[in-house]
Formats: structure tokens, C-alpha cells, sequence
């Protein structure tokens, strides 16, 4: 005759989606207090947390401004982020050199999850929106 444990573990391998199911359906108590991480859509539709404006900057200040306004936005907890770069219209190339500039800078520092660039209502091409990395889970 087999043990209790044993029959018990047989019976939870045969209804665990059953049994995932109704706590999902129930709702576990224990995942009700814990905050969730909000989802790629969602960080894409929220409105930034804070902005940096870098318009009139040279590169090398705004490159100085921009990391240290990341590093700050990170250890805030923050998640989304606009860097106004301005469109370079009034660039002494004639060409935007801060946008690149700091899109470049985003895509390497290794705090960065997604560049974007917002509907013209709320900046266009002359505003990056930063999605930062959430709080690496244990």
C-alpha cells in the first residue's frame, strides 16, 4: 500500500493546472500585496516620469547631463524617461547631432530597455522616450 506523501504528490502532479486554475480564478492572497511590474504596452502608452532638456547643449555636456540624469532616474525606480534633444534645425551641421548622439549613448549604457520616438503631440523626432530596466527579481 502506498504512503500518504506519495499519493499526495501523484494527486498534485494530476490536478496541478486545476488547481493553478482556481487560483488564478480565486485569486491567490499572497500575490494580491505584491506590487507587478508594469508591461512593455503599458510603458509605452504611460506618459514619461521626468524629462531632461538638453536643447543648447554641446555634445559632451549633454552626453555629461544626460548619464548623470539616468543614474538618477534608475535609483529612483523610474521606468520611463523623456530626453528632449530638439530637432537640430538650428545646428551649426545643419544636422540633429544630439539626438544621435544620445540614442547612441542609451542604446549602450545597459540601463536602457527601449528607445522610442513619441507622436508628434508630445515632442516627435526632436523627443526620445526611454523605457529604463526594472528592478532585476530574485
Amino acid at each position: 500500500m502506498a504512503d500518504f506523501g506519495s499519493i499526495l504528490e501523484q494527486w498534485e502532479k494530476d490536478n496541478r493546472a486545476s488547481v493553478s486554475r482556481l487560483i488564478r480564478e480565486k485569486g491567490d492572497d499572497r500575490s494580491q500585496n505584491r506590487p507587478t511590474a508594469p508591461t512593455v504596452t503599458q510603458l509605452r502608452a504611460m506618459e514619461p516620469q521626468d524629462s531632461i532638456d538638453l536643447h543648447g547643449l554641446k555634445r559632451d555636456a549633454a552626453l555629461a547631463s544626460l548619464e548623470a540624469f539616468i543614474s538618477n532616474c534608475v535609483s529612483k525606480g523610474l521606468r520611463k524617461v523623456a530626453v528632449v534633444t530638439g530637432k537640430g534645425i538650428h545646428s551649426e551641421q545643419g544636422a540633429p547631432v544630439l539626438r544621435q548622439a544620445a540614442a547612441d549613448y542609451l542604446a549602450g549604457c545597459g540601463k536602457v530597455s527601449r528607445i522610442l520616438t513619441p507622436p508628434a503631440q508630445s515632442g516627435g523626432s526632436g523627443v526620445l522616450w526611454v523605457i529604463l530596466k526594472g528592478p532585476v527579481s530574485h
